[in-house]
């Protein structure tokens, strides 16, 4: 599709988002916006890239009318005099309106309240209805229009989307895909080579980290390796668990930024915390599937992960063995020759891939 007309059609739709939002009505099931956005992805996933965005405009459209008559049904039932004296709270508020058969209203508060719970709302109406009208926008869309124009080549436009996705991630109806969206504009911001906006959307990613955030929790990985003991080479692993969901790719990419710059304390810190993130999530996976796997040797852990290929394509995935190997490099280029030679032992005889094994190998020749 021709780079002008993806825009144009692109202005036209919001446009006509804008002229009809304000005809309020309730939609069908297949009007959802959800649902039109599923086929917009489709579409996208098909290569159909002009029909994406025509379908994730209209799924913005369709938001707007779904909240426009939404808001309509809240401020009339709750409009009587009657009602307002009720006050804020909302066992209050839905006692009157059951009262008055507003059953709608009723079941849309319900709705909302179930969802993110009275507390998101401090337990008023008012602040349920004025989080509502500002939960028109739709990032879910704005992010899919973002990729489009990203593979069109309109960096600009992706950029624009990509952050309008972003700074309106609270109204995502899967708070998690936040992260999607900054590691989509990271992705843009190397395509484009820009190395700043690329590392402060690693770094917006890693804001979120309480490991990355506790220093304390790093400066000690250094004091283990540092005293350069063969016993702390499994030790490490068993004095560690850092949890997280998000944080490991953007470990790895700005592991391998700090690399270039030859910023060795930066390169320590990343691959040891995205190593023992990555050994974390795969050991609490490793307990739920074998309740009576306990970690006692880093080989016996090798050992184990290797029988589960899911387990070892997500390792692929995420650069796992590659991060305990950048460990390895780090922890001998601080000094620590004792520590490091008998991690590349243990990774040369049991890592489940042979590549990395063969290039511990290479270090111990």
């Amino acid at each position: 599709m021709k780079k002008s007309a993806l825009f144009f059609t692109s202005l036209f739709l919001c446009f006509s988002l804008f002229a009809q939002s304000s005809d309020a009505r309730k939609l069908t099931n297949e009007e959802a916006p959800w649902r039109i956005l599923e086929q917009a992805q489709v579409a996208f996933d098909s290569g159909n890239y002009g029909n994406a965005l025509n379908l994730s405009n209209k799924a913005k459209e369709n938001r707007a009318l779904e909240i426009h008559y939404e808001v309509n049904v809240l401020e009339t039932a709750l409009a009587p005099r009657q009602v307002r004296k009720a006050g804020e709270h909302f066992s209050d508020v839905l006692l009157v309106l059951s009262e008055r058969d507003e059953n709608e209203a009723i079941s849309l508060i319900n709705r909302y309240v179930e969802r993110y719970g009275e507390a998101f709302y401090a337990d008023s109406v008012t602040r349920l209805t004025e989080w509502l009208k500002a939960s028109i926008v739709y990032p879910e869309a704005d992010f899919l229009i973002g990729r489009v124009y990203q593979l069109e080549g309109e960096y600009a436009l992706a950029s624009s989307f990509y952050e309008k996705a972003r700074t309106e991630a609270d109204f995502l109806d899967i708070p998690d895909v936040k992260y999607t969206i900054l590691y989509a504009m990271a992705d843009l911001a190397l395509q484009q080579g820009k190395q700043e906006d690329y590392e402060q959307m690693l770094l917006l990613i890693l804001d979120t980290d309480k490991n990355y955030q506790n220093k304390a929790l790093l400066r000690s990985f250094g004091k283990i390796v540092d005293a350069d003991t063969a016993e702390n080479a499994s030790r490490f692993f068993s004095l560690f668990r850092c949890e997280t969901k998000h944080a490991i790719p953007a470990l790895y990419q700005l592991c391998r930024l700090s690399e270039k710059r030859n910023d060795d304390e930066a390169v320590f810190t990343c691959a040891a915390l995205g190593m023992l993130e990555a050994f974390t999530h795969i050991l609490e996976a490793l307990q739920e599937r074998d309740t009576d796997f306990h970690f006692t040797t880093l080989s016996s852990f090798f050992d184990a992960v290797a029988a589960y290929p899911e387990f070892l394509a997500w390792a692929e995935d995420n650069h796992v063995w590659e991060l305990f190997f950048i460990f390895a490099d780090s922890a001998q280029k601080r000094g620590a020759t004792v520590f490091s030679s008998c991690l590349y032992t243990i990774m040369s005889e049991s890592l489940p891939t042979e590549y990395w094994r063969k290039q511990a190998t290479k270090r111990l020749r």
